[in-house]
């Protein structure tokens, strides 16, 4: 039986991968990108934007959703799924195109003597969003993720999981079959103790990730009464 448990343990311990057609400037690469863990991931992804020389370049990569992955020796420029631009199966433009990302850039990098001030997660997300403000396609979950990349620059982590779309999305699904008490698909962010028990052991960033990634296989989950009525029975009957 399927678990929330289980996914969880999936999520962060099982091999993680995701594969590209193109890199950065359109050349056809045709690669998978696999990681020992969704740790390891996070190490790789992140540790791209900890050892750039400068936040002004950090902010420039951050914001366009671009990072460097090495794989036998050679060094791959691509963008993130969740900015990558492209055309969706039902003929819709999904992702961020990168002229929006450079248009943010720009007004971002006006602001980095404030940027450097910044002493928590919330200061900086919102000085993206404000940056932001005219672009409709930099939406929630391109601000969230610019300032985790400038965040991981600057050694600042969310104190929050932040309640985007997608992510609003799937603990929908957890409210409703029980796994939370608390009302978190109608807020912006909540403190990670709020979210499913089962969750606990994640940080910040993964549990967001999680949530969204998910939310779909959330829908397969049983009640979780019926779960806690279960374990009531010994396990030889």
């Amino acid at each position: 039986m399927m678990t929330l448990e289980k996914l969880v343990r999936d999520f962060l311990y099982e091999p993680h991968k995701f594969f590209k057609y193109k890199d950065l400037n359109g050349n056809a690469i045709y690669k998978e990108f696999a990681f020992d863990n969704y740790e390891h991931y996070l190490l790789e992804y992140l540790g791209f934007f900890k050892r750039i020389n400068t936040l002004k370049d950090v902010v420039s990569y951050a914001c366009c959703g671009v990072f460097e992955v090495t794989r036998d020796n050679q060094v791959f420029l691509i963008r993130h799924n969740h900015q990558e631009y492209f055309i969706g199966n039902n003929g819709s433009h999904r992702g961020l195109p990168l002229e929006d990302g450079k248009s943010v850039v720009r007004v971002v990098h006006t602001r980095l003597s404030e940027i450097k001030a910044v002493d928590n997660f919330e200061k900086l997300y919102n000085i993206i969003k404000e940056c932001s403000e005219t672009k409709l396609q930099f939406g929630q979950l391109s601000i969230y993720d610019a300032a985790v990349r400038i965040g991981a620059f600057l050694g600042i982590k969310p104190d929050f999981v932040y309640i985007h779309t997608g992510v609003k999305a799937g603990v929908t699904v957890l409210e409703e079959l029980g796994y939370t008490n608390e009302q978190l698909s109608n807020r912006y962010f909540a403190p990670l103790k709020e979210f499913p028990v089962e969750m606990h052991e994640m940080t910040e960033i993964s549990a967001e990730n999680f949530s969204c990634k998910s939310k779909d296989k959330f829908k397969m989950l049983p009640r979780k009464g019926w779960i806690d009525k279960l374990n009531e029975y010994p396990a030889d009957l």
